[in-house]
């Protein structure tokens, strides 16, 4: 899973009363099941609990994958799930996960190489849900002058943005790749 839901601290249960009763058990349930057809319907049918305030902070600007979030506040899903969700623009994964440790947010949304990375470095963060399953980024070239393999790129300037997670995962990627095809 490349985006995922982050918080701080260890839940006092794992189990399934902790979803049912914890507003972050409540959005993370809330979020598969807005992201599931025919799922939705299962919201209407759970015990309805005084709202829970919290407060959703983006990885980035909203975007086409944040959709189902935004969906689910204007089909009013979290309201029936006793969830009273805030959502804040993002300004890049590493913000969001500092905002979170800091207990400035509740619950975020960041791409988890940089959430490895934050936890590795002392991070106290839980992955609790996933909405993209494969990276979506991608190396595109002209049809007449095709790159095919990681070689192909010898040569070669990629704009990426420095620093973010898609230029760690490059880095790793074209080192491996140098790595399986010596020269």
């Amino acid at each position: 899973m490349i985006y995922q839901w982050y918080t701080t601290g260890e839940p006092k249960n794992h189990g399934p009363q902790f979803l049912q009763t914890s507003a972050l058990g409540k959005i993370a349930t809330s979020c598969r099941l807005a992201l599931v057809a025919g799922a939705v319907a299962l919201l209407g049918a759970q015990p309805s609990l005084a709202a829970d305030k919290l407060k959703l902070k983006l990885d980035w600007l909203p975007s086409g994958y944040h959709a189902p979030v935004f969906y689910g506040v204007e089909k009013g899903y979290y309201k029936d799930a006793g969830i009273d969700l805030t959502i804040e623009d993002g300004q890049g994964t590493n913000p969001a996960l500092q905002a979170v440790a800091a207990g400035n947010a509740d619950i975020v949304m960041a791409n988890y190489s940089t959430m490895m990375q934050s936890v590795a470095a002392g991070m106290d963060l839980i992955g609790i849900g996933g909405l993209i399953q494969r990276l979506p980024d991608s190396i595109i070239s002209l049809e007449k002058k095709p790159l095919k393999s990681p070689k192909d790129l010898e040569g070669h300037t990629i704009a990426i943005t420095p620093d973010s997670a898609s230029a760690k995962l490059m880095d790793a990627y074209m080192k491996a790749a140098a790595s399986t095809n010596p020269r």
